[in-house]
């Protein structure tokens, strides 16, 4: 049935979206949880960034893989990627994220995100190959 299978794939994506949410989140080097429910409009351009990249990814699993299993498969390992590339991104800058971020530096937050949509894009391209 249609219907069942939607469910199925939507529940299932959303499912790892908020997943992924919270694994991103114990990795990377911030609470940005905290930082957003306290206002911080760079933590949210961070992992708004972040889980529009990898929701990107999700999507093109689900449209594109002949499995539910292929979509969960590639979810996770796009998840992988995405917490990587954030980690080597701080690494390569050099920079002092976590404090920068919890001050509220919206050239971080900005940069953080729009990178961490970029990998997502480029992960999600890579799935369809």
């Amino acid at each position: 049935m249609p219907v069942l299978n939607y469910l199925l794939y939507f529940g299932t994506a959303l499912a790892l979206l908020l997943l992924s949410g919270i694994v991103y989140v114990k990795f990377t080097p911030g609470d940005e949880i905290k930082l957003i429910r306290e206002g911080n409009v760079a933590a949210a351009l961070a992992l708004g960034g972040a889980m529009v990249g990898y929701a990107a990814v999700v999507f093109t699993a689900a449209a594109h893989n002949d499995s539910w299993i292929d979509m969960v498969m590639w979810s996770g390992i796009s998840l992988i990627v995405q917490i990587i590339a954030c980690e080597i991104l701080c690494f390569v800058i050099h920079d002092k994220w976590k404090e920068a971020i919890a001050r509220g530096d919206l050239a971080h937050g900005i940069a953080l995100g729009s990178f961490s949509l970029a990998v997502g894009l480029i992960n999600a391209g890579c799935i369809v190959s």
